[in-house]
């Protein structure tokens, strides 16, 4: 494959979207061995589709799939507005988006109700990679779900230590976050300003 540079924003459905169009565009050979380093590329790229057409058994069979796959080391970089970037075609991509998939496989698991597999799949999720900040809100909203306050606080900690490598939107969306961790402990008055900052009401 032609090594191809792609930011690695996941922080939307349209982002997702692109990101899975410009994989889309890669030509795969037919037949691809599970040893061909494009492999994890293709399985990535269909796992994104059934998340998009909301198959959640179909993304955790594609993901589980890979990782029983060889580890392959990789690398990224920040560009100047703190979004890594990877390289589709790449071998050295393969923990890239091995990360990815962990991500598509919690939200799938949350989607079906399996709450504790799915926090396994966030906490995957290295800090250093540049889905971090996602997999946090992700498994944020899964504490909030059990009601496990503790564990939600802990995790808002984290996320704060993130901020610097988040969009606006995940901005709002971990003030809302917080929000909806303040109305848990009974500090509704915090929580309305807080909503109010994200621009919403929880």
């Amino acid at each position: 494959l032609c090594a191809t540079p792609v930011s690695a924003d996941y922080s939307t459905p349209e982002a997702v979207r692109k990101l899975f169009n410009s994989v889309e565009q890669s030509k795969f050979p037919e037949g691809l061995s599970k040893k061909h380093p494009d492999y994890p590329i293709l399985i990535a790229a269909k796992a994104m589709r059934a998340d998009l057409e909301g198959d959640s058994k179909a993304v955790v069979n594609l993901a589980e799939s890979l990782f029983v796959q060889q580890k392959f080391d990789g690398t990224s970089k920040s560009d100047s507005g703190g979004m890594a970037n990877f390289v589709i075609g790449n071998v050295g991509s393969f923990s890239l988006w091995r990360e990815l998939l962990y991500l598509e496989a919690g939200r799938a698991y949350y989607r079906m109700g399996q709450n504790d597999r799915a926090m396994s799949f966030f906490r995957a999720v290295p800090d250093a990679s540049p889905f971090a900040v996602l997999a946090h809100l992700e498994l944020g909203w899964t504490h909030l779900k059990l009601r496990d306050a503790a564990s939600a606080n802990e995790n808002l900690g984290k996320l704060s230590a993130l901020t610097d490598h988040m969009t606006e939107q995940q901005k709002n969306e971990f003030l809302l976050q917080r929000a909806y961790y303040s109305l848990e402990v009974g500090d509704s008055e915090r929580a309305s300003k807080l909503a109010d900052e994200a621009g919403v009401r929880p």
